[in-house]
């Protein structure tokens, strides 16, 4: 136990000794606080942080009983998907949870070592450490996550390697976490903010991750060019869409459906423009994207 809050029961006093962990209040009825899911994944963010062997973003979840349930690493230009998928990087053992739920996406701008998020189009978007419902974020610093009964801490590896060894004297020494928080406008904006927490909104017009079937009303940015055994597509995309993400797969919720072809999965691909550049990050995908013969986790297009 890390914490120094100590609790004794009136009916027990040999357990008056007993340190518990404290973790704070419950998101809602489920999942643990921001502050008691940090204290929760430390040991093993501090962890993937030693075995990093470089610039990295260390993943870790944790149950509602603050028990960690997996973490992992992500290096530059590389992505990881979690959900109850045998494939996802980080598997979350819940009905709840989808297939593939969460895509997370390391990304070096400039010198900082950027964390993008993306829900998968599912019904349960995660929840910030603001406790907003979230379709996609994009930080620098450490983000924390929120989907059915666990939370989730995504933090830079050199920025994990300053923070003192304590996990409460860590939690006190973590930067402001500012996000740009993309999500649909109807949302109730929370009244109060966490301690430490900075939240920058730009919200769009646009549904996450979806094609609407209106590509002739905005003005086209690129074109997707899709070749299979029914012949070609051509699918003209605006920037804005672009911006926001959109899945190729079998699931009627991909922007793009692919039905009928086995060997897709029913979650496959996201393409996203980030800024100027466009990525394609395979969703744990079972056979995988490729670019030039070669598996991808993500690739710069």
């Amino acid at each position: 136990m890390t914490d120094e809050k100590t609790h004794a029961r009136a009916d027990d006093p040999l357990n008056e000794k007993t340190r518990i962990l404290d973790l704070g209040p419950p998101l809602g009825p489920r999942g643990l606080a921001p502050r008691g899911a940090f204290l929760a994944a430390f040991e093993r963010l501090r962890l993937l942080a030693e075995t990093a062997a470089a610039p990295s973003l260390a993943v870790v979840a944790v149950n509602e009983r603050a028990q960690c349930v997996g973490g992992a690493l992500v290096s530059p230009a590389s992505a990881l998907v979690l959900g109850r998928h045998s494939e996802c990087s980080l598997q979350l053992p819940s009905e709840d949870i989808a297939l593939r739920q969460i895509a997370v996406l390391a990304r070096r701008e400039g010198e900082c070592l950027m964390t993008h998020v993306w829900d998968l189009a599912t019904s349960q978007p995660f929840g910030t450490e603001a406790g907003v419902p979230t379709a996609a974020l994009l930080t620098e610093a450490p983000a924390y996550l929120a989907v059915g009964d666990y939370s989730i801490w995504v933090a830079p590896t050199a920025l994990l390697a300053t923070l003192p060894s304590r996990a409460t004297d860590a939690w006190d020494a973590l930067p402001p976490r500012r996000v740009v928080d993309r999500r649909q406008p109807t949302r109730p904006r929370p009244v109060s903010r966490p301690v430490g927490f900075e939240e920058h909104t730009e919200v769009t017009l646009i549904p996450p991750l979806v094609l609407l079937g209106v590509e002739d009303l905005e003005i086209p940015w690129g074109t997707l060019h899709l070749e299979g055994p029914e012949g070609a597509t051509h699918h003209r995309l605006s920037a804005e869409r672009l911006e926001r993400g959109i899945l190729i797969g079998r699931y009627e919720r991909c922007g793009l459906s692919t039905a009928g072809l086995d060997r897709i999965s029913r979650v496959h691909l996201l393409l996203v423009r980030i800024g100027d550049e466009v990525w394609a990050v395979d969703t744990a995908s079972t056979h995988k994207s490729r670019r030039n013969g070669a598996p991808i986790s993500a690739v710069l297009l």
